[in-house]
């Protein structure tokens, strides 16, 4: 039973990525602007998961580890199909959902450096695979809020966001109104969110995503 309730998981955060996939790919300018744009719908995931847990939490936990070469997505992978061995798929628990988010953002990662590197289609590549765990990540925590009775995502993300929300807007703004008065003496966007992180209290990759919608909102 939990064998099939898995494999029908899969099925549906398939369909799903693949529905909204290439829409999402039209859109985004590059592979890299649709990662980051995938790495902050994992973000806001994790937070609304753990409450209690800020950005820079989420820098240290998800997104470091990768930077300094700790573990690999093949390795995360390997994890989870043995941690998806030993769950009871009808009522996944926070480490198994965790795992999925952390592999999502492994494939973002991945996706970044392939961009970098200006090999597109392996940019593309990884970016399609963080989407498809990223749609896991939100089926498994929506079959984790009903086995235990909790509140749905959606009601956990709301109430997050709520915290958050009045905050982040005022930071933001501040970080706009910095990119327009002193993008232009920037070198890059990795430079521009670098000096970002000196102005408003975020995370470097939080600073790099404000500068790539500050830069598409001026298009």
């Amino acid at each position: 039973m939990s064998e099939e309730r898995n494999s029908k998981e899969a099925a549906a955060a398939r369909a799903l990525h693949e529905s909204g996939f290439q829409e999402l790919a039209d859109r985004a300018k590059t592979a890299d602007e649709r990662a980051l744009e995938i790495a902050s719908e994992i973000e806001e995931l994790w937070l609304a998961l753990s409450p209690q847990k800020t950005d820079i939490d989420f820098e240290s936990e998800i997104h470091n580890p990768f930077d300094y070469g700790q573990y690999s997505v093949e390795e995360l992978e390997e994890q989870y199909s043995s941690l998806a061995e030993a769950e009871n798929q009808d009522a996944p628990t926070w480490p198994l959902i965790e795992q999925l988010i952390r592999i999502a953002y492994g494939h973002v990662y991945s996706a970044r450096l392939a961009d970098l590197a200006h090999e597109a289609n392996l940019a593309w590549n990884s970016v399609e695979r963080a989407s498809f765990w990223l749609g896991m990540s939100l089926a498994f925590a929506r079959i984790g809020a009903k086995a235990t009775d909790r509140p749905s995502i959606s009601d956990i993300a709301r109430a997050a966001a709520h915290a958050r929300n009045s905050e982040n807007r005022a930071i933001k703004e501040s970080a706009f109104e910095w990119l327009d008065e002193h993008f232009g003496e920037c070198k890059s966007k990795d430079d521009a969110a670098e000096r970002l992180t000196k102005i408003v209290p975020v995370a470097f990759r939080t600073a790099r995503r404000y500068v790539t919608q500050w830069n598409l909102s001026r298009h």
